[in-house]
C-alpha cells in the first residue's frame, strides 16, 4: 500500500493469444499492429472511490489471435479492478513507496533466477508510466498457444491528467526476446 493515500499503481495489461492455427504471415502482420495501448476509459470513475486496499487498479483487455476485438466490436477496455499485492505479485510485479513515487519491480525468470529478486524497473512518479512487453510459449496434451502480452504500468493520482499515454512517452520500455519455439 502506498504511503500516500490519493496514488495508485495502475495497470494495463494488453493479451493476444494464438494457436498454430493463427501463426501464418497474415495473421502475424496484424498482431504486429495491434494497439500496445489503449485510454484510460472509466480510471477517472475509480480514482474518485477512497483508494483500494494494495493501492492497485488492473485492467485486463483480450485481443482475437489477430490482434482484433472480440466480436464486431472495436477494442474496448473492460472495467478496472482493485488488487492487492499479492494479486499483482501473481502477474510477476511488485512495487514499493519511494518519497514522491513508487519503485516497481519485476519478477522476471531471468532476473530472479540469477539474484532471487525481483528485476528492478525504476520509480515512478504520479503521471508517469512504463511498459513491459513479453512473449510466452504454452502448451497442453492436445495443443501449443502463444502469449504477447503489453503491461502498461503506471503511477496515478488524482492531480494528474489521465491523458499519460497520449502527452507523455513512457519512461521505460522493455521488449523480452520472445522464446516462441
Amino acid at each position: 500500500m502506498t504511503g500516500d493515500p490519493a496514488m495508485w499503481l495502475a495497470v494495463q495489461s494488453i493479451r493476444c493469444l494464438w494457436t498454430k492455427a493463427g501463426r501464418d504471415a497474415e495473421h502475424g502482420r496484424r498482431r504486429g499492429q495491434a494497439p500496445m495501448r489503449l485510454p484510460l476509459t472509466g480510471l477517472e470513475a475509480q480514482l474518485l472511490q477512497p483508494p483500494v486496499a494494495g493501492g492497485v487498479l488492473w485492467q485486463e483487455i483480450p485481443l482475437r489471435p489477430d490482434g482484433g476485438a472480440f466480436g464486431n466490436a472495436p477494442v474496448a477496455p473492460a472495467a478496472w479492478k482493485s488488487w492487492n499485492a499479492q494479486q499483482l505479485r501473481e502477474q510477476g510485479y511488485e512495487w514499493h513507496v519511494q518519497p514522491g513515487g513508487m519503485a516497481i519491480g519485476w519478477w522476471h525468470a531471468g532476473g530472479v533466477r540469477h539474484t532471487g529478486q525481483p528485476q528492478p524497473l525504476g520509480v515512478l512518479r504520479p503521471g508517469q508510466w512504463l511498459r513491459v512487453v513479453t512473449h510466452r510459449r504454452t502448451n497442453g496434451w492436445d495443443h501449443w498457444a502463444w502469449e504477447k502480452r503489453v503491461t502498461n504500468l503506471m503511477c496515478v493520482d488524482r492531480t494528474h491528467a489521465l491523458d499519460v499515454f497520449a502527452s507523455t512517452p513512457p519512461v521505460r520500455v522493455i521488449d523480452e526476446e520472445p522464446h516462441l519455439y
